[in-house]
């Protein structure tokens, strides 16, 4: 290979992995893309806490329903806000693995409910669709259970126990859209 196609790609590596460094700190480290309130950098990233800067960062309390400006980031999303504001509410005493609004899929970590020693729970809840109906909503339940080995199985869960979550998820929307209507209304 000749030398000046080495060069050329030892200096686009190189450039190529400088550019992966990003914004450094004044310590030397790399500075975080999630701002709080207390945070001068007013470039892009998420606002955690607090009111975003500028149009480039995203505010987590407007992206879950809340609104501080009129910058209005629920417009790309395919799935219910009303279906979804309720799922992350009805599993938010849950540790959660995957929230995804885009998606539309929450799912939980294993979890051990109360009483259960050998035995956990997984919930996935999946946002099929923008309209507020029982068909753009599905709730899975998987149980894991240790045997005497100490080997995990894991099986589906009760169905149930996955409508019963669907029914007060359902609910919680149908309560969230005639208030959400109210407001517009007054």
């Amino acid at each position: 290979m000749p030398i000046f196609v080495r060069l050329f790609l030892v200096l686009t590596l190189s450039i190529g992995l400088a550019a992966c460094g990003g914004d450094q700190d004044e310590d030397g480290g790399r500075k975080s893309r999630v701002l709080t309130s207390d945070t001068n950098d007013d470039g892009e990233g998420i606002v955690i806490i607090g009111k975003r800067k500028n149009k480039n960062q995203l505010s987590v309390a407007r992206f879950f329903g809340g609104g501080d400006d009129d910058f209005d980031t629920s417009s790309n999303l395919t799935v219910n806000q009303h279906l979804w504001r309720s799922s992350v509410t009805t599993l938010s005493r849950l540790p959660l693995k995957t929230v995804d609004p885009y998606s539309g899929i929450i799912e939980t970590e294993w979890y051990t409910p109360a009483g259960g020693q050998n035995e956990q729970v997984r919930t996935s809840v999946f946002i099929l669709g923008p309209q507020l109906r029982t068909e753009n909503l599905r709730v899975s339940v998987f149980i894991r259970e240790k045997d005497e080995a100490g080997v995990w199985s894991i099986r589906p869960g009760n169905p149930s126990t996955a409508t019963k979550v669907e029914n007060v998820i359902l609910k919680a929307a149908r309560r969230s859209r005639i208030a959400a209507n109210q407001q517009t209304e007054s």
